[in-house]
């Protein structure tokens, strides 16, 4: 499989990439390598590594076109009384929210933990019946959890937003 990603760990790199997409100077460059290799090859060579190709080995360069530029007037910041508000009612909703389904989400949790040592005593009796019921029990809380997790995460984000036009 292939994994594209984007990181300014060196040591990340270095062990997870086999090549190293360089984007720079409007330019997209393929090194062969891992990012040790890159380095190394740069070192020896003064400058850059050799640029390698997928199939023959040859230098593989392509042009990534420059972003348009805005308008100075485009650029400036809104004044004071242009910058969008929120509403308070909106802020207290969405903090609401948020504690709400944090509260679930420590519930959910607890419910987990509980059931988790149901399971363990169950395993320790020998009490298979009892064992399979509770694994599937957790099977469903697991997925009411990452549910949970991923609203409250939602609610997390909507509430920062809000509150971060607030304090603008």
């Amino acid at each position: 499989g292939t994994i594209i990603f984007v990181s300014h760990d060196r040591f990340f790199i270095d062990g997870l990439s086999s090549q190293i997409w360089e984007v720079a100077d409007g330019k997209l460059t393929l090194h062969r390598g891992t990012w040790s290799e890159v380095r190394a090859a740069r070192h020896d060579v003064g400058k850059r590594p050799a640029k390698l190709d997928d199939r023959n080995g040859l230098e593989n360069t392509s042009s990534v076109p420059e972003p348009a530029r805005k308008p100075a007037q485009a650029q400036s910041r809104p004044t004071p009384a242009a910058r969008p508000t929120a509403n308070p009612r909106e802020v207290r909703a969405a903090r609401e929210r948020s504690e709400k389904l944090g509260r679930e989400l420590a519930k959910l949790e607890t419910d987990l933990q509980i059931l988790d040592q149901e399971i363990d005593a169950s395993s320790r009796s020998g009490d298979g019946v009892k064992l399979v019921e509770l694994g599937a029990r957790h099977v469903v809380i697991s997925e009411q959890l990452r549910a949970a997790e991923e609203r409250w995460l939602d609610a997390q984000a909507t509430l920062e937003a809000l509150e971060c036009v607030t304090a603008t």
